[in-house]
């Protein structure tokens, strides 16, 4: 059997294939006369001009069991669909693999509804109506219509069997891909939790790291500028107290300066004292004795003045050894500059060893951002495809609920066909001549 309008007009995927009217979803409703079969309202305009032989009679029955047989053959698998679908409509948000069952259901009751009405009103209807009017009326016909009916059954068994495995196999590779994808989903969300955790870790180090190396940092200044304060004021101690020892050695040799002039000065005094003597020695001879006291009180007072002489030589070995002592210290002094000085350039090296480690970890930072912002993006492309996901899945309830129209409209095509066959004069006739091919025939259908 062929589709006039391909594959799209079975599974609902161009909306010109429902008509331009919209089918009440509730299952008993199902009167709408404006989508009656042609053949439905041929049938009830149509009308026979003569009065039917019992053979004729006989024949009509025959045919009126067999489309009831078809219908209640749908209307079962209709019962069976509605009750998935009853089911799949409580537990909506469970699984989506029921959405698929009862898309995959309703495909396949559309499919045998649009066959067996096809059948009924394309090819057995003329047909019957040829052999109504053109054969010989007799057991013959009978049987004639009777193999054709059986083998355009059997036709419509076989095409609803293959198009069973087909919808069987596209659910099952539904169900694998669904799987996969919530797999992918699941692992992806993992990804970016663990890839999240790890980021804020790395900040917090980051961060901490920071803040130890910035009191560090503050310490050592503190430390330094405390020690170079101390060696200042130690400094300028000394410097004073080299001064005042300078100005008291200047004052020392002042003072010595003054005794040796007034020494040269006596002595000059003494030898013209001697010069004035010795010329007048024999004058002040008589002076002798004066003059005898008055170079014992001379040499008295030389006496004295070398003592005190030798007491201010003393004195200025004494400051010697006291400018050598400051000396020592000035060397010690130097020394402790010298090795604070070192110790500044082991600070300073060790700073820039540390300005070196926090640009390279500053480095790290940004690609640990860097990766961050790639995990992102991936995670808005999944959430993208999710979206995709979700309108194509709205999609679908949309066609089932389509599906289930037409569905409606069918069953309101049978019964209508069904009211047209009723009203078709001598149907009360009586069948039990043809009830057990009938049930036989049943049988083998179902």
């Amino acid at each position: 059997m062929t589709y006039p309008d391909g594959p799209s007009s079975i599974f609902g995927t161009s909306n010109d294939s429902f008509g331009a009217s919209v089918v009440s979803t509730d299952t008993n409703d199902v009167s709408s006369p404006s989508l009656a079969s042609p053949n439905s309202k041929r049938e009830r305009s149509r009308s026979f001009p003569v009065q039917l032989s019992s053979a004729e009679s006989l024949e009509e029955n025959y045919i009126d069991e067999r489309k009831n047989q078809i219908e209640d053959y749908s209307t079962a698998d209709k019962s069976d669909l509605f009750v998935i679908t009853e089911v799949v409509g409580h537990n909506k948000n469970s699984s989506d693999e029921k959405v698929l069952i009862e898309v995959r259901d309703a495909r396949t009751w559309d499919a045998r509804t649009d066959k067996v009405s096809d059948t009924n009103d394309q090819d057995a209807s003329p047909e019957i109506d040829q052999l109504i009017h053109a054969t010989a009326l007799s057991d013959n016909g009978i049987q004639t219509v009777e193999g054709l009916h059986s083998s355009l059954l059997e036709d419509e068994i076989a095409d609803l069997r293959k198009q069973k495995e087909q919808l069987i196999n596209e659910n099952s590779i539904l169900n694998a891909q669904l799987a996969k994808s919530k797999l992918v989903r699941e692992k992806l969300e993992s990804l970016c939790r663990e890839l999240q955790r790890h980021n804020k870790q790395l900040t917090d180090e980051c961060k901490r790291i920071a803040s130890e190396e910035q009191q560090k940092r503050l310490e050592l200044s503190n430390r330094f500028h405390e020690a170079i304060k101390d060696v200042t004021v130690k400094l300028e101690e000394q410097g004073d107290e080299r001064l005042r020892q300078a100005k008291q050695n200047e004052l020392l040799q002042e003072k010595l300066r003054q005794f040796t002039q007034q020494y040269e000065l006596q002595e000059q005094q003494y030898a013209q004292h001697l010069k004035a003597k010795s010329l007048d020695y024999q004058i002040l001879e008589v002076k002798l004795k004066q003059q005898e006291e008055i170079n014992k009180q001379g040499e008295a007072k030389l006496f004295g003045l070398t003592e005190h002489i030798t007491q201010l030589l003393q004195t200025e070995q004494e400051q010697k050894a006291r400018i050598a002592l400051y000396g020592e210290k000035f060397e010690q002094f130097q020394e402790m500059l010298s090795k604070s000085n070192e110790v500044f350039a082991s600070f300073k090296t060790q700073m820039e060893k540390m300005s070196k480690t926090i640009k390279n970890l500053e480095k790290e930072n940004l690609a640990l951002k860097r990766k961050c912002e790639k995990s992102d993006v991936s995670l808005i492309e999944l959430v993208d495809e999710r979206a995709q996901l979700r309108k194509q899945l709205e999609t679908t309830r949309n066609q089932k609920e389509r599906l289930e129209a037409l569905c409606r409209t069918m069953q309101a095509e049978r019964k209508q066909q069904n009211v047209a066959m009723a009203s078709v004069p001598g149907s009360t006739a009586d069948s039990d001549s043809i009830n057990t091919p009938t049930v036989v025939e049943a049988e083998q259908v179902e």
